[in-house]
């Protein structure tokens, strides 16, 4: 008989797994979403800015987290969660609806972990 941690570990490993894949996807087509995309991922925008875009991350966190969150509400959290937490979060928003492609998904990491500039100024 399987035990609850015995099933909580392995839906850890699992979704472990699925965001390593979704991270080295290397899809290039933007109208067709990879296999590898989570529940709720588009194919990437066009006018959707990402970190290597000149580091564009108050206008993403605008974009994405604002239409169901106050800016408040991410900005508090600033610094204060780990880069694993952001990536659970992320990864639980888009299964409750949240439309970010893998880029976008992984570029939002990126400027949550590291409290970006831009984001910070937003922030204030």
């Amino acid at each position: 008989m399987i035990t609850k941690k015995q099933t909580v570990a392995i839906s850890m490993v699992f979704c472990a797994f699925l965001t390593l894949l979704t991270a080295c996807s290397e899809n290039k087509e933007e109208d067709i979403p990879s296999a590898s995309q989570s529940v709720g991922q588009t194919a990437p925008s066009q006018d959707t800015p990402a970190v290597s875009d000149g580091g564009k991350c108050a206008t993403l966190m605008t974009a994405k987290c604002t239409e169901c969150h106050s800016p408040a509400r991410v900005c508090e959290k600033l610094g204060k969660k780990s880069k694993a937490r952001w990536q659970r979060t992320i990864e639980r928003m888009t299964t409750r609806g949240a439309k970010l492609n893998a880029d976008e998904a992984a570029a939002l990491l990126l400027c949550l972990d590291s409290g970006a500039n831009d984001l910070q100024a937003t922030c204030r």
